[in-house]
């Protein structure tokens, strides 16, 4: 934590599990951004939500969450916050409603990112989402979207191999004069 300035960097990797067993704190208490936070590992586990909040004014910081395979899901997920916790298989889940954070989220996985059939990820505050998949695949299955209802909302997909999208929508803001 920050006092003045921005917030720190955090990064905590592994090849296997990463647990973490205490808090986890990059934010910034006055006069600055707040910082990152990395969790890799096949199985991921945080017993507490990561502090990135910034002082009024600024950004709050930015979390990316990175196991092997990530299902986007309608109920919960082994990662939802604010506990997160990995089932130990290398394929994790994260809620849909659990990605509108008003900051930045990154999600990345080593090989897929799949939006589960059904799902809706509504993106009401100035989010900005960031799914990336190192070598594999981005896939909406049927019936699933991302609307952005914010227009300070952002998406921003990146694929290893194949991006299937299906239902995007972003709203683009109107200024009346």
């Amino acid at each position: 934590r920050s006092e003045s300035g921005n917030g720190g960097d955090i990064r905590v990797l592994s090849a296997g599990s990463t647990q973490e067993l205490g808090r986890i704190n990059a934010s910034s208490a006055a006069n600055g951004n707040g910082g990152f936070v990395e969790v890799s590992g096949r199985r991921l586990q945080l017993t507490q939500r990561a502090d990135l909040s910034a002082a009024p004014g600024y950004t709050a910081g930015t979390l990316l969450l990175d196991p092997t395979v990530l299902h986007i899901v309608a109920g919960s997920g082994t990662l939802n916050p604010p506990v997160f916790f990995g089932d130990g298989s290398g394929t994790e889940s994260v809620s849909a409603s659990a990605l509108d954070t008003g900051s930045t989220l990154q999600l990345q996985a080593t090989q897929d990112v799949i939006v589960d059939a059904g799902v809706q990820v509504v993106l009401n505050n100035d989010t900005d989402l960031q799914v990336t998949t190192q070598t594999g695949d981005f896939t909406m299955q049927a019936g699933s979207s991302i609307r952005a209802t914010n227009p300070l909302a952002s998406l921003t997909v990146v694929a290893g191999q194949d991006a299937n999208l299906r239902d995007l929508q972003v709203f683009a803001f109107q200024h009346l004069l």
